[in-house]
């Protein structure tokens, strides 16, 4: 006597609870990828922005300190600023602590010298 196999057709597939909690955890996990991808960006922003400002003020004080007669042309030509004013914070005997404003764009640039 032979014995017939009996096939069961499994049909069982994912739950509703298990699709929810699977999309829920790739949504949070694409959430906090795009989040740390802007963050990212603005951090190069930022840093290219201090970057340039720094560079501009180092040329600056670099000229003014060694030739400290610079007048507005030169500082157009060489740096595309323009001076727009000059304060003197502090002074002792013949040495002066000067602070000078520059614009640039629409950027202030502050340097302080002593002369």
């Amino acid at each position: 006597m032979m014995k017939l196999l009996n096939y069961k057709k499994i049909t069982k597939g994912f739950s509703l609870i298990e699709v929810v909690v699977s999309l829920l955890i790739l949504s949070i996990t694409f959430t906090a990828f795009s989040l740390l991808l802007d963050q990212n960006l603005k951090a190069q922003l930022q840093k290219e922005k201090y970057v340039y400002k720094t560079t501009k003020e180092i040329n600056l004080l670099t000229l003014y300190s060694n030739r400290s007669t610079t007048n507005d042309v030169l500082l157009k030509n060489f740096l595309g600023v323009k001076k727009e004013r000059e304060k003197i914070l502090s002074s002792f005997g013949i040495r002066r602590e000067i602070e000078i404003i520059f614009i640039d764009g629409d950027k202030e640039i502050k340097i302080k010298i002593i002369r």
